[in-house]
């Protein structure tokens, strides 16, 4: 039985704040594929990929979350603070590695 994409998220959110970022990632990545217009989804998936040190993966899932976020308030302010901190991380890496 395949878990609905709610039930994936809530799993991908327990996994992260538990530090299993791997399955965090995992059920971040079924929770897009289950409702890819979900802004949630989306945040989750740039939090997990931010975890795993995958921070060129992390800002285009930040940037999609806001693409489809359709009104300003809190989350908006938030997911563009995770977008800042997921370029800003990888603007240093690429810095650090030479370009």
């Amino acid at each position: 039985m395949t878990d609905s994409p709610s039930g994936t998220l809530q799993k991908a959110t327990a996994a992260l704040q538990q530090g299993d970022h791997q399955t965090a990632l995992d059920e971040a990545l079924q929770a897009v594929k289950g409702d890819a217009k979900s802004v949630d989804a989306w945040m989750a998936l740039g939090q997990a990929q931010t975890a795993n040190h995958h921070h060129r993966g992390a800002l285009a899932a930040f940037r999609k979350a806001i693409q489809l976020e359709q009104s300003p308030g809190p989350r908006m302010e938030r997911l563009k603070q995770l977008e800042a901190e997921a370029d800003e991380i990888l603007q240093k890496t690429q810095f650090e590695k030479g370009g």
